[in-house]
């Protein structure tokens, strides 16, 4: 029967590759289905091993490939970002968007990100987003006050919110905006 499930992570407990050492090793499992069960076969050549350094839960480790992997094509294959731009973050407090606040200030940029509360704020503010603005507030002025009336290199749009808040306005000239999502079916269009 087919398991969908693309995400995953958990414990070795049996192997088939000689190798007696994989077992109880933890891993994240990188496969296009059957994720959704309690147990999975898999090639070796699925799985990445944690490191016992990476303190990572299960909940964590299983998501933690895809957004990762998201805003690394995204940021580094699609738009070829450079150090010292200006990225827009909406939906930052959520999974894909914590992967991304990340890897931008990794690569050297400032981030901008959009949330919908204050309790959301502390979270992106903790794992380093330069700035966060709460969505009730003027977010075009906000960011053309944190850009000194330049506007932003980037917007991540997680959240498909091009219409609602009319983001393009912050974009400059040749800039990338990269729609990754939508809410309530508000798909965008320009």
């Amino acid at each position: 029967p087919f398991i969908p499930g693309t995400e995953a992570s958990g414990v070795i407990v049996e192997e088939n590759c000689k190798n007696k050492n994989l077992i109880n090793k933890r891993v994240i499992i990188n496969t296009k289905n059957n994720c959704f069960s309690e147990e999975i076969i898999i090639k070796l050549n699925d799985v990445f091993i944690l490191d016992e350094k990476f303190k990572l839960n299960y909940l964590e480790a299983a998501s933690f490939y895809m957004a990762t992997l998201t805003s690394y094509i995204s940021l580094i294959e699609t738009i070829k970002t450079r150090k010292n731009n200006n990225i827009l973050i909406t939906g930052a407090s959520g999974n894909i968007g914590q992967s991304f606040i990340q890897l931008s200030k990794y690569l050297g940029n400032k981030v901008i990100s959009i949330v919908s509360n204050n309790k959301k704020k502390k979270l992106v503010d903790e794992i380093g987003s330069d700035y966060a603005i709460i969505k009730k507030n003027n977010i075009y002025k906000k960011i053309m006050q944190i850009t000194k009336n330049k506007g932003v290199d980037t917007i991540i749009d997680i959240n498909g919110f091009l219409k609602e808040y009319n983001l393009l306005k912050t974009l400059k000239w040749n800039g990338n905006y990269l729609i990754l999502g939508f809410t309530d079916n508000n798909i965008t269009s320009i």
